[in-house]
């Protein structure tokens, strides 16, 4: 896989795991840094799509790992 890609799954699994142990949620996004950098590196559509409202739902981070292992197998 390339870079990028484990970039994509770093940001998606920071991200999701971050928000599992938080409180109420702050009035801007403690990610935003990370999420303009993971965009801007972005090599597909997919990545593109799932980073551009700065959140990644459960759907979009499922379908990220099983195309991820799709690539690893």
């Amino acid at each position: 896989m390339k870079f990028h890609g484990r970039a994509l799954l770093c940001v998606l699994t920071t991200a999701i795991a971050g928000a599992g142990c938080s409180g109420p949620a702050p009035a801007t996004n403690p990610y935003a840094e990370d999420f303009r950098q993971a965009k801007e590196f972005a090599t597909s559509d997919f990545e593109r799509a799932v980073l551009e409202d700065g959140e990644i739902t459960r759907a979009e981070y499922e379908e990220a790992m099983q195309r991820y292992v799709a690539l690893r197998t």
